[in-house]
This record gives structure tokens, C-alpha cells and sequence, in this order.
């Protein structure tokens, strides 16, 4: 992994590394002083990870939207072409501002049926177990599983 195939987002609450491949390699949640969640920035098979991106693990071109913090990745596969844009929301309501912790990552097909690689597998801290997975129900009628 090089520096150039990263990319920041965040929203002054928590922040997240973004790799070309559309891997989160480095994010501490809920604060920056937090224990990491996805971190294969350091450790690539034991840290937690958090992919959205091809399912040969090709990586895509990344850039900001203009004047944002608003990260899309456009990834161009044999199959068909999709773009992933990522982003940490922050908005103003009640003359307050608000940054909760959320990343959103919303997938986005672009041409042909395109085959997508998603994964989350976190991992809460340096010095815990790896989860054990377990699978749940998302939605009635879409099952879940996570490892």
C-alpha cells in the first residue's frame, strides 16, 4: 500500500483512510483517539477491513468532488463499470452543527453488471480476538452474514 493510493474523509469527529481498492485500511470509531475498527494500514491480515470495490481487488481512480470532502472511486471492470462515493456526513440544523458518527459508502452501477466485492469485517482494538462472524437478518427475505 502507497500513500498515494489513499485518500481522507471525515467530518471533525472521526476520519477514515480510503484506499484505491476500495478498502477503509485505516478508521478509529467513534473519535480519532479511539481504537481502530479497520486497520490494514498496519496489519493487512489480522487488521480489520471494510472493502466496497472490485471482486478482483483491481483498484479504480479516485477523486474529490469539487470543494468537498466527498471521495468517488470510478472502478472499470470486464463485467461493467460502477463508481463508489464515500463520505463522513456534518450538516447544520438547529444553529448547531452536528457530525455524527457515520460513514457512508454508496454504491453506484455505472455500465454492464459489474461484479462487486463487499466486506466488513471489523476489528474493535490492536489487542482483541478477531469476531467469530455470525450471520443475521439484514432485511426480511435478505440474510446477512458477516465473519
Amino acid at each position: 500500500m502507497r500513500l498515494e493510493h489513499l485518500a481522507l474523509i471525515g467530518n471533525c469527529q472521526f476520519s477514515a483512510l480510503i484506499e484505491n481498492t476500495g478498502t477503509v485500511a485505516w478508521c478509529c470509531l467513534p473519535r480519532f483517539d479511539s481504537d481502530p475498527m479497520f486497520s490494514t494500514l498496519l496489519d493487512e491480515k489480522d487488521g480489520g477491513r471494510f472493502v466496497v470495490g472490485a471482486e478482483d481487488g483491481s483498484p479504480g481512480s479516485m477523486a474529490y468532488e469539487d470543494n468537498t470532502n466527498i471521495l468517488v472511486t470510478t472502478f472499470r471492470t470486464p463485467s461493467g463499470d460502477f463508481r463508489v462515493t464515500d463520505f463522513a456526513p456534518r450538516f447544520a440544523q438547529f444553529d448547531r452543527v452536528f457530525h455524527p458518527t457515520q460513514l457512508y459508502r454508496v454504491i453506484e452501477p455505472l455500465s454492464g453488471t459489474p461484479r462487486i466485492r463487499v466486506a466488513c469485517e471489523p476489528r474493535l482494538g490492536f489487542s482483541r480476538p478477531r469476531n467469530t462472524g455470525r450471520t443475521i437478518s439484514a432485511t426480511k427475505g435478505f440474510p446477512a452474514k458477516f465473519a
